[in-house]
């Protein structure tokens, strides 16, 4: 297959597919390229620039002189993103993103930033970074099946290695995110500044640029709570929190939504001491996820969740409630399509606060048509305690099970006519023998 340019003079132009094929007599067939056999020609206008569309083809280097990082970057702002972000499908979106990462990136490698693609990046990125949020939500729900499995009287010492390997991934896929979120931040903040006590906002943000502004700071706050949940893996710094809540006075919040209210609540809930004096946090949080659900944008409301999440069971009521009225929204319409893509991310993210309850409690996730709803507190709850105890037992199956493969591979081998006599068993940690509190996880 190859690419007709019809008009090389002009800028926006019509381009041809055409697919190649060897002649045949029973084909009414056209002269193609170097004496190729041309079967059909389908004309396609793609309303691109010329080097853009080359770029999509052709490899750059075919069209010298061609800023064909700058011409993605401009049609990433004027068509992808609210395409993409109107594609309310994060299963088709995260796979995308990762697979054009790296295309973008490359554009930029080793260029002059007027020459690279950072809102093209950074939008790949994000979209990346959902992939690796996903793969952390599944490895936290594996955790939680474990150490219900042992609470329901499931040995520590056969189950307690995968609670760790559970950990361990879930630890990693946070660290994934953190690091496509922190970077896709840094180059939306490279276009357009992050505005600080010191700086103001961006001059002249026009809607569409408005729109990965948006993205590049809930980014920003995406990064800092993966950071946190991957034990600061990535390194992500922590003012960068404040760096968001003042970007976030840049934007219109009637014209998004509340969101970058929502923005402002949640960073005020998560970093201790960030709330303006007489400020309550979780009032603001809840006025944004209203007026959000109101409008049909639902991102507002999984903030919420997020943050009562990440404050553990002292907000536990709160996050609860979100579920609920989370439920109630997509009972009562899917949504604003517009943002349908932060929308799907929205109801996932809180799908998953609802599957984690529901495995702590249950040891299955949400029952289908049960999202707002919630199993009822065993007769015999699991205090704080208890749940620390049954992690630690399981650290320590694992690190007795270490500590025993290497003495056996230490060992030498015992001769035929003597066998080896065998070691006595080791004792082992058990568990409280009660039901599985429904709050908080242990970490």
């Amino acid at each position: 297959m190859y690419i007709q340019v019809c008009n090389e003079a002009d800028v926006r132009t019509d381009f041809r597919i055409v697919t190649v094929k060897p002649s045949s007599p029973s084909n009414s067939l056209v002269r193609g390229p170097a004496g190729g056999s041309v079967l059909s020609y389908r004309p396609v206008t793609f309303r691109l620039f010329r080097c853009l569309a080359g770029f999509t083809l052709i490899p750059a280097f075919v069209l010298p002189g061609c800023n064909v990082g700058k011409l993605a970057d401009s049609a990433t702002v004027k068509t992808l993103a609210p395409g993409m972000i109107a594609a309310a499908d994060v299963g088709l979106a995260c796979p995308s993103g990762a697979a054009l990462a790296p295309v973008m990136l490359a554009l930029s490698h080793g260029k002059p930033l007027k020459k690279q693609a950072p809102r093209a990046e950074a939008l790949t990125l994000i979209a990346a970074g959902m992939c690796a949020e996903v793969a952390a939500w599944e490895h936290e729900l594996v955790r939680h099946q474990v150490t219900y499995r042992i609470h329901a009287g499931g040995e520590p010492k056969s189950l307690g290695p995968l609670g760790v390997d559970a950990l361990i991934q879930e630890r990693r896929a946070h660290a994934e995110a953190a690091r496509r979120n922190y970077h896709a931040f840094l180059r939306v903040v490279a276009v357009y500044g992050a505005p600080t006590d010191e700086r103001s906002c961006p001059a002249k943000l026009k809607e569409d640029e408005a729109l990965i502004f948006l993205l590049g700071i809930t980014a920003g706050l995406l990064a800092v709570v993966h950071d946190i949940r991957s034990e600061r893996q990535v390194g992500v710094p922590s003012a960068l929190a404040r760096q968001v809540e003042a970007a976030s006075e840049c934007l219109d919040d009637e014209r998004w939504h509340r969101v970058p209210s929502a923005l402002r609540a949640a960073v005020w809930a998560t970093i201790p001491g960030a709330a303006p004096a007489g400020a309550d946090p979780w009032s603001a949080l809840e006025e944004s996820a209203k007026v959000g659900e109101d409008a049909g944008l639902w991102l507002g409301r999984a903030l919420q969740a997020q943050a009562a999440t990440s404050a553990g069971a002292a907000q536990e009521a709160t996050l609860r409630r979100a579920i609920q009225a989370h439920a109630a929204a997509k009972k009562a319409g899917p949504g604003d399509p517009e943002f349908g893509l932060l929308n799907d991310y929205a109801a996932r993210m809180i799908l998953h606060f609802s599957d984690r309850i529901w495995m702590e409690a249950r040891g299955h996730r949400t029952e289908l048509d049960g999202l707002g709803e919630f199993p009822e507190a065993p007769e015999d709850e699991v205090d704080a305690a208890e749940l620390e105890e049954v992690r630690r037992a399981m650290e320590a199956a694992a690190a007795e099970e270490a500590a025993a493969a290497e003495a056996a591979a230490s060992e030498p081998a015992a001769e035929p006519d003597k066998p080896a006599a065998a070691e006595p068993a080791k004792p082992t940690a058990k568990a409280p023998a009660k039901a599985p509190a429904k709050g908080g996880a242990p970490k």
